[in-house]
């Protein structure tokens, strides 16, 4: 296919490593933004349940969308596991949101470094395939402290979106981070795109909406049934204020990719060979990264 008719894709990578931070509402928000988003909707992407233990998202979306469920494990019999997101993406043409279980960094670095997947997308898609993580935090002390080891870990080789969760904290007050240094650390890193907060839901609605198994919109639609009028509502004005954060998300991962060239193919080595210092930039870009693994994270190890 030509790069013209080619569209392009975001594999969304939605994990936030530390348990209980809310990463699943947040990849369910996600799903039913690309549902009801205009010119996108059930064709356009595939959701990838690689949380097959609780597998909430899956439970939740697999009647609307096209679903496949794996396990992301250091078993050396599902090490591959995860090429079946690089794969969809490559062939299906379609975004690609990944539900990633937490405690995982380290397999999902492995195969991020040991298969070049960064460096592969760049090359064989000419910039059509974008992988973008959204770090779900709660902000408190372990979560940053894992986000700043996956900043760092991924070295700069893949973006990242810090979502900060207010339906976890009981004041959704995140200004005490502003004074801590990790945070202002990570906040500089020209791997983070930008800091966006996650709106706070009425226990008692989530409840009814994960009981549901219907999804945000099918939800909606069984309170309204129900005659559950204001529980309707306030599903309604979540799916509203959601749809916002995530079009501020990707209005700026789309600024930052525009930025960032180095995310389309590189010239072929015929063509280094004629210009040796551009050459020799990437080359070193390289070897930076290659190394990056051998060492421990600092601060977030």
């Amino acid at each position: 296919m030509s790069p013209v008719q080619d569209p392009i894709r975001t594999i969304y990578i939605v994990g936030g490593q530390k348990g209980g931070v809310g990463k699943t509402a947040i990849c369910q928000a996600l799903c039913q933004y690309l549902l009801d988003a205009d010119g996108r909707g059930k064709e356009s992407f595939t959701l990838i349940e690689a949380d097959a233990q609780i597998d909430d998202v899956g439970r939740m979306y697999r009647d609307q969308v096209e679903t496949q469920t794996i396990t992301i494990s250091d078993d050396p019999a599902k090490r591959s596991n995860p090429d079946i997101i690089y794969e969809t993406a490559a062939i299906s043409h379609k975004d690609v949101v990944v539900n990633l279980p937490s405690n995982i960094i380290d397999v999902f670095q492995a195969w991020l470094e040991d298969l070049s997947v960064v460096e592969s997308l760049k090359q064989r898609f000419d910039g059509k395939v974008r992988l973008l993580k959204i770090f779900v935090s709660d902000g408190c002390w372990e979560s940053i402290r894992q986000l700043q080891k996956s900043v760092t870990m991924l070295d700069q080789a893949v973006p990242h979106v810090l979502v900060l969760n207010e339906g976890r904290v009981s004041a959704a007050d995140f200004s005490y981070l502003e004074d801590e240094a990790i945070y202002q650390e990570i906040k500089a890193s020209p791997n983070l795109i930008g800091v966006f907060k996650f709106p706070a839901m009425e226990p008692g609605t989530r409840y009814h909406i994960d009981k549901s198994s219907l999804g945000l919109r099918g939800a909606l639609k069984q309170s309204d049934r129900d005659s559950k009028f204001l529980v309707a509502q306030r599903i309604q004005n979540f799916i509203r204020d959601i749809s916002q954060t995530f079009e501020a998300i990707e209005t700026a991962a789309t600024g930052w990719f525009e930025q960032h060239p180095d995310w389309h193919a590189q010239p072929s080595p015929k063509t280094q060979s004629a210009e040796p210092s551009k050459g020799k930039d990437k080359g070193k870009g390289k070897t930076s990264r290659k190394k990056q693994r051998t060492k421990p994270a600092s601060a977030g190890a």
